[in-house]
């Protein structure tokens, strides 16, 4: 794994609400079958459960001045694209990531859905387990 923070600036904004978090950090763990599976395609994944990363929404919310809450789906398309950005600036060569779950360490027999919010299961520092589905150009 290579340890690398990622900017997300272009991404979007970060605003923080009390109640609905429009950011937060949290540590990646990548599960043994994405690492397995990217090991044998070439692919180096980046981001280990010893470093924050920072997640946020990119888009507004309702009122003036307010970002829309992060759900899962903002942690799950943030992370796909960055390992994406991050092989093709290493290597070149484009990659298809799709995100297939993220658990909480917390309760990690459970998959978290995409469509909620973020703050409803997780909290700034958390580690998040991810499995990925990764395809190469060949591939498709």
């Amino acid at each position: 794994l290579v340890q690398q923070r990622f900017s997300l600036v272009e991404l979007g904004i970060t605003w923080h609400s009390a109640s609905m978090a429009s950011w937060m950090d949290l540590r990646v763990q990548w599960g043994e079958e994405t690492i397995n599976d990217c090991a044998d395609l070439g692919i180096r994944l980046f981001i280990g459960a010893s470093r924050p990363m920072k997640f946020a929404t990119s888009g507004k919310g309702e009122g003036k001045g307010k970002a829309r809450p992060l759900t899962i789906d903002d942690i799950a398309t943030q992370l796909e694209m960055m390992v994406q950005a991050m092989h093709f600036r290493t290597t070149g060569q484009q990659i298809q990531v799709q995100l297939v779950s993220i658990r909480s360490s917390k309760f990690p027999d459970r998959d978290i859905p995409f469509d909620d919010l973020a703050s409803d299961h997780l909290e700034s520092m958390d580690v998040i387990n991810v499995e990925a589905q990764v395809a190469t150009d060949e591939m498709l």
